[in-house]
């Protein structure tokens, strides 16, 4: 039991100040390459190799997969995706989807050996989803975004469900409100322009300084590498986080954004005061850890290592190049040692038409494994994903630029999991919206309906299957 409890703890010990950590490094990157320097040099000389670094990274990246021309294909926030999948002798499934910038529509069709057993018609937009099954009732479901919050207590009232399902529900209203095609909101942009000015004052007032050369492996070989050094106070993190802080408590467009992100990244909510509790322990752990200095290592104006230890933590981040910088590079964050780390490496190949990329991603010990293969001229690819004792997903096919920046077409041969076939077929995807129907019919709340009204329509749709 002692030994759960030590390591429970030491993983409390380990999140906050390898997040203050981790924070700070992406903040780096971000800001050192939207503002091109930090004075003169020798900060312009680091500016020019973070940029260098993921530039050159990108472009190789893009001409790899040879999607360039598809780069801004749905700038116009138009989408039409065209899907007919075989699920391995258990009938097909055919899928229409469209969408604009302010709604968007799904036609489902499922058969077996040419009979057709459903057609469904979901629809969505910023104020309800719709749900329409024309072929077995006159009925339409829907959920009102705008009576969700009451709607959903008094259907989880109604049924008595239990507490996991109820909170589940509550999530899954929030997400889909997240979802919703609004336009950004002014206080959104706000919120971002005013973290971006705090991010600014807080590097631009950092000092950057050159430090000890360094022998790494870079493209194969070990090289010589500059050495800098960005020192950052703790009093300009913790006003950062403190002013994030603020942000967080006044700006309720900031909150929502944030709890979006919490409910698509984990299915769960930040309740309020967790989330200020969280930016006080960052602005503490700031003060604890003192003053952050960040290494960085440049071999031939690119990045070669980004690294930085405080009392618990070290990071530190290999950029070993190849055919272009980040081609094979690691990321390492260990607390303690050894005892807990993050761990993710990324290790590629390049020659003529054949593109190959992995990445391993180790967390206290278990690891997730993911490949991808893709030959430019043929379209030909294979994605194959494995996490140890759990899950394998392996997927073979062939992408057709048929329209070159408008539309392509994606031939799966082969879909299985854990080794056994799921599906296969063809999806097309363009930037031409089609039509977007609503369902039209009997319109029923949801989450108001009794279980009276819920056996009504499945006596319907019975009547209608027979």
């Amino acid at each position: 039991m002692e030994m759960n409890q030590k390591k429970s703890g030491n993983a409390v010990r380990f999140i906050i100040p390898a997040a203050v950590g981790f924070l700070l490094v992406v903040i780096l990157l971000g800001v050192v390459v939207a503002t091109g320097n930090l004075g003169q040099s020798p900060e312009k000389t680091l500016a020019n190799a973070f940029e260098n670094t993921f530039t050159q990274s990108g472009d190789a990246i893009k001409d790899a997969w040879g999607m360039d021309s598809y780069e801004d294909m749905f700038e116009d926030e138009q989408m039409h995706i065209d899907a007919d999948l075989d699920l391995s002798g258990l009938g097909n499934v055919a899928i229409e989807f469209n969408r604009d910038h302010d709604r968007w529509g799904m036609l489902m069709g499922a058969g077996y050996y040419g009979i057709s057993i459903l057609e469904a018609n979901l629809y969505m937009d910023e104020e309800e989803v719709r749900l329409g099954i024309p072929e077995w009732t006159d009925y339409v479901l829907y959920v009102d975004f705008a009576t969700y919050d009451e709607d959903i207590e008094e259907f989880i009232d109604m049924y008595e469900l239990e507490d996991e399902l109820a909170e589940e529900l509550r999530m899954l209203g929030k997400e889909l409100q997240g979802n919703g095609l609004a336009e950004t909101d002014e206080s959104l942009d706000e919120a971002f322009t005013q973290l971006g000015d705090a991010m600014l004052s807080m590097w631009t007032n950092a000092k950057v300084g050159k430090t000890d050369g360094k022998m790494l492996s870079v493209n194969g070989k070990e090289r010589n590498c500059e050495g800098y050094v960005v020192t950052v106070s703790a009093e300009q993190t913790a006003d950062f986080f403190h002013a994030y802080k603020e942000l967080y408590e006044s700006n309720e467009a900031l909150r929502n954004y944030i709890d979006q992100l919490a409910i698509s990244a984990s299915g769960y909510a930040v309740e309020y005061e967790v989330m200020l509790e969280a930016f006080e322990e960052l602005e503490k752990a700031c003060a604890e850890m003192g003053n952050l200095q960040v290494c960085c290592y440049v071999y031939n104006e690119v990045l070669a290592q980004v690294s930085f230890e405080s009392k618990e933590v070290c990071v530190e981040w290999n950029i070993c190049g190849g055919n272009f910088p980040l081609e094979n590079t690691d990321f390492t964050m260990k607390y303690d040692s050894e005892e807990l780390a993050f761990v993710i490496e990324r290790s590629g190949y390049s020659e003529g038409t054949d593109y190959q990329v992995q990445y391993r991603i180790r967390v206290d010990g278990e690891e997730l494994v993911m490949e991808a293969k893709y030959d430019k001229d043929s379209g030909d690819f294979q994605f194959a994903m494995e996490e140890e004792d759990y899950l394998s997903l392996l997927t073979k096919g062939n992408i057709d630029r048929s329209v070159p920046g408008s539309e392509y077409f994606i031939t799966i041969d082969t879909f299985k999991v854990d080794g056994e076939e799921i599906f296969y077929g063809d999806i097309t995807v363009s930037n031409e919206c089609g039509e977007i129907e609503v369902p039209e019919g009997d319109l029923r709340n949801a989450l108001k309906m009794t279980e009276d009204d819920w056996y009504e329509i499945l006596y319907e749709i019975a009547y209608s299957l027979y």
